[in-house]
């Protein structure tokens, strides 16, 4: 489902607030989150300092998107995170449908199944999340 001009303002504005309280202004040399927004959702990323590219590496860990119904799901990263590799998504199952996206962006913020802030160096490639 596109998106329409209300809900991308919506969107960005609990984003930006979201970001600017998850990530302390003294740790913003250090880690940045971002969000990409899409026709129908956006993708949540963390950029690090990358010594061999001299700025940012980008590693896209978390989808949010609108579907037809007017619910929104949230979807993981399936291939492991890396800047290098494009995203895979799997569906969460777990987390459902709703029409609130702000109870979507919690669900990712609390993780209970440990999809989107594990060290991730330390897992193989994720199964789908059924």
């Amino acid at each position: 489902m596109t998106l329409d001009t209300f809900t991308i303002r919506r969107i960005q504005q609990i984003m930006d607030g979201y970001i600017d309280a998850k990530v302390p202004a003294s740790m913003r040399t250090a880690v940045q989150l971002v969000y990409e927004l899409e026709l129908d959702g956006l993708i949540l990323s963390e950029l690090r300092p990358s010594e061999s590219l001299r700025g940012w590496e980008r590693t896209e860990f978390a989808c949010l998107r609108c579907q037809s119904d007017g619910c929104w799901h949230v979807y993981a990263r399936k291939n492991k995170l890396s800047a290098q590799e494009p995203p895979l998504w799997n569906a969460v199952t777990e987390a459902g449908g709703q029409r609130d996206f702000e109870l979507q962006l919690q669900y990712v913020e609390e993780d209970p199944l440990e999809l989107f802030w594990p060290d991730w160096q330390a897992h193989d490639e994720q199964e789908d999340y059924v």
